[in-house]
């Protein structure tokens, strides 16, 4: 038998190793930011245009970037350029990037990036579509006359599906950048007057969605079968004015959910977890599963609320027919998804927060799994254009216990 001091050595020894097996275990339990590559504000994207607009922004500035999905393929995502520098007030071509992403925690760095095209938004004449405000919305086919795409998602069989917050519109597109159909929409979502100037757009409709807050948000079921469109912000119908300029605020954002092999729709009322805040996308886990990326409009230390959510949607009431949701609340009987926390981009391990944390967190998308069995979450920033702010992609590694994964 061992001496009592060296029983108590190895003793106090396994306890040590057990301490340290239930710390490493509930480490290995939690999301882990993984990686972060920064892509200059000067970067020149490959769609070969030449000269400026606005006399400033080359015409093949690469940024923007309001939307992210991981194609299925190898290391292959779409990166989806929103209506250009300055807020629309130029003729900017729409576009999309393909981007291989390189994911390996073993190196250093762990994150590598390399635009492989680009392709330019064109409608079945072959016309370049552009992201200018002061052009008036057109129905497909045969022109869509402008464009702010925000929602970028490629279906198992290589279709393209591209939200617009203009219309609010959903395209379908090719893989080389041609819009060919457009989805319906209920006409509750659609402003009657659309007008390039926001607050005259503003004052000009009494339903739809708020200017530049339309279907900010996409996602495609792992299925292929449903796309889901969130509304940036609770329709105008939906929401009252704050008493500042053409601001509204709101408690629900309407998900709208179309069944692509039946035609049917239906919607569902997200409520918000400030009022003030915004809906930057969506991401599908199943059919009544979602990630959604919620935040205010702030950056650096004013920034508060920066968080992906989690979204089941199982005992949702169907809203299609309620035309006009309470500012708060809702009606008796009438169920929204429910939220839960999910990931706080502010929380401090990350290291995020403080004077650098980015403005507008915009894409989503899940990746490749790791080897050690987690799946990888890729969340991109917009950084508008502008040539002294970089485009900003950060990579998390997502345990099977926080989230169960289908399909690809």
């Amino acid at each position: 038998m061992l001496p009592l001091c060296l029983r108590r050595l190895f003793q106090s020894f396994c306890v040590l190793v057990l301490a340290w097996g239930f710390a490493n275990s509930a480490l290995a339990e939690e999301i882990e930011l993984i990686g972060r590559v920064s892509l200059p504000g000067t970067t020149r994207d490959l769609s070969g245009l030449k000269g400026t607009v606005a006399k400033k922004y080359p015409r093949d500035l690469f940024g923007g970037i309001s939307a992210i999905d991981y194609t299925g393929s190898g290391n292959r995502y779409l990166l989806l350029a929103d209506r250009g520098p300055l807020d629309g007030a130029v003729s900017y071509p729409c576009r999309f990037h393909e981007v291989e992403i390189e994911i390996d925690p073993d190196k250093s760095p762990a994150i590598a990036t390399r635009l492989l095209k680009t392709h330019l938004l064109k409608d079945i004449d072959g016309r370049s579509i552009s992201g200018a405000a002061a052009k008036s919305d057109g129905p497909l086919p045969p022109l869509v006359e402008r464009m702010d795409p925000e929602g970028i998602r490629c279906s198992p069989d290589h279709k393209l599906y591209i939200s617009d917050e203009y219309g609010p519109a959903i395209y379908e597109v090719t893989e080389h950048g041609v819009v060919c159909g457009e989805m319906q929409i209920p006409g509750h979502f659609r402003i009657a007057v659309p007008h390039a100037d926001a607050d005259q757009e503003a004052s000009l409709n009494s339903q739809g969605r708020q200017p530049n807050k339309g279907f900010e948000g996409l996602a495609l079921t792992p299925d292929g079968r449903y796309l889901v469109a969130i509304a940036q912000a609770p329709l105008i119908q939906d929401s009252t004015p704050t008493g500042k300029g053409r601001k509204r605020r709101g408690q629900f954002s309407r998900l709208f959910v179309l069944d692509l092999k039946t035609g049917k729709n239906q919607q569902w009322a997200y409520p918000l977890t400030e009022s003030k805040n915004g809906i930057s996308e969506i991401l599908a886990i199943s059919p009544t599963e979602f990630l959604v990326l919620e935040r205010d409009g702030d950056g650096g230390n004013e920034a508060h609320f920066k968080a992906v959510t989690h979204v089941d949607a199982s005992e949702a009431t169907d809203v299609s027919a309620i035309s006009q949701l309470p500012h708060k609340g809702l009606p008796q009987g009438v169920k929204p998804v429910k939220v839960q926390p999910w990931l706080n981009l502010l929380d401090e391990r990350f290291g995020l927060k403080g004077p650098q944390m980015p403005e507008k967190f915009e894409g989503l998308t899940f990746g490749p799994t790791l080897p050690d069995g987690r799946r990888t979450l890729v969340v991109a920033v917009d950084n508008d254009f502008e040539t002294d702010v970089p485009t900003e992609l950060f990579v998390f590694a997502i345990p099977t216990s926080k989230l169960h994964i289908a399909g690809r």
